[in-house]
């Protein structure tokens, strides 16, 4: 895909995996305000299965929201190591809001 040509544009092709890491969590902390905000399953469930497929995931959320977030975070930062710093806040989120 190309967002331009010349005059400072690049093309772009595959994201990088910092970017889909990123996003993943992104969708993981989404999720887990989704969870304290009582929204509905659905809408969880498509933050977290939109997260993992960022980052290659095929599985379905179980709707044990904790335990899905986390292998969601696992996931990203199995994608890209170097998420583990911003995946470790993220875990800490999950525990604190999610136990």
């Amino acid at each position: 895909m190309s967002v331009g040509t010349g005059h400072g544009f690049r093309v772009v092709g595959e994201l990088e995996p910092e970017a889909l890491a990123g996003g993943s969590l992104a969708n993981a902390v989404g999720a887990v305000k989704a969870v304290r905000r009582g929204r509905d399953a659905e809408t969880v469930r498509g933050l977290v299965e939109r997260g993992g497929a960022r980052v290659g995931v095929r599985e379905v959320a179980s709707g044990r929201w904790a335990d899905d977030i986390a292998r969601l975070v696992d996931a990203a930062e199995r994608a890209d190591p170097r998420a583990r710093e911003p995946a470790g806040r993220v875990r800490e989120l999950v525990t604190a809001e999610l136990g």
